[in-house]
């Protein structure tokens, strides 16, 4: 995979729909970013949502990465989504198989182990589950099951993952279940050693990390980027309800929205861009052009 492909994925992943999102929650629950009971400013609570969700979504991104290695490598990604015969839905982060050793492999992967002791349970008995309907749905391979934690550094309940799956090989009489770390990943089997890429992938993610800014950008007037702001707010993306919310409360007009935009320049492009005559669009133009008075 070539740098520029790796970028697109991740930014996709992580960066996409950035401003939609932002604009339904502070729709929704203006009051996590203002108050007098806040002891941050709006600029600060928006910075460090924004964060949050980065961070939510970079697991993602490793995902549709690796998903994506396991096709360069000559691997087959299996339909990650399956539905057992009672309804119940089971989604799996990584599930590929190999035809020459007849191998399915089931990946519960995540970015770190620093779960807390309730989430660590529910984690692994999910993955538990996931197993025992893997095996059902491929009969006929060797299903091999894989807790993968990408970041090597952070082991904080290794002690206890170890202990449930060698609990769960003896009582079960099931030896493809394994708990690795990082790079331990490619250690599970000779063909994922042979085509291990992780070394690659490695300084694939370091050179993505050195062309991210420092602070993620929350001035959406910025004219840099101003085509890709007018796409998250067009009409398809905010519903005209989700804008009325957002234009009627005062302390969003007052507080949240000239940080955000500051200029206007949104506001102004959105007006000249998009053409809805609907009762409800031509109301979301008059309050739009009621704040463009006020910037």
């Amino acid at each position: 995979m070539k740098q520029q492909e790796f970028n697109e994925i991740i930014n996709k992943k992580i960066f996409e729909e950035n401003l939609t999102k932002l604009l339904e929650k502070i729709a929704k629950y203006p009051d996590r970013y203002v108050g007098l009971f806040r002891p941050t400013k709006p600029y600060s609570k928006i910075i460090q949502n924004i964060s949050q969700s980065y961070e939510i979504r970079f697991g993602d991104a490793l995902e549709a990465i690796f998903e994506k290695y396991m096709e360069y490598i000559g691997f087959e990604n299996l339909e990650k989504r399956i539905i057992t015969n009672t309804g119940q839905i089971y989604n799996i982060d990584l599930l590929f198989k190999s035809e020459n050793t007849k191998t399915v492999y089931m990946v519960e992967q995540k970015v770190r182990d620093d779960h807390d002791s309730t989430k660590k349970r529910g984690q692994y008995t999910n993955f538990s589950e996931k197993y025992e309907i893997i095996e059902k749905v491929f009969n006929g391979y060797t299903v091999t099951a894989i807790m993968w934690f990408v970041d090597d550094s952070l082991r904080k309940n290794k002690n206890f993952y170890e202990a449930k799956i060698k609990i769960e090989i003896l009582q079960k009489d099931k030896d493809s279940m394994h708990l690795v770390y990082g790079e331990e990943f490619f250690n599970i089997s000779n063909e994922l050693e042979e085509k291990s890429f992780w070394d690659v992938f490695i300084g694939q993610l370091k050179s993505w990390k050195d062309g991210i800014p420092e602070h993620p950008n929350i001035n959406f007037d910025d004219e840099e980027n101003i085509n890709e702001v007018i796409n998250q707010i067009s009409p398809n993306k905010i519903t005209n309800s989700i804008w009325k919310n957002l234009f009627t409360d005062e302390r969003i007009l007052n507080d949240i929205f000239p940080v955000i935009f500051p200029t206007g320049l949104a506001f102004r492009k959105y007006l000249t861009i998009f053409e809805d005559n609907s009762k409800r669009g031509l109301e979301i133009k008059k309050f739009m052009k009621e704040y463009l008075q006020k910037v």
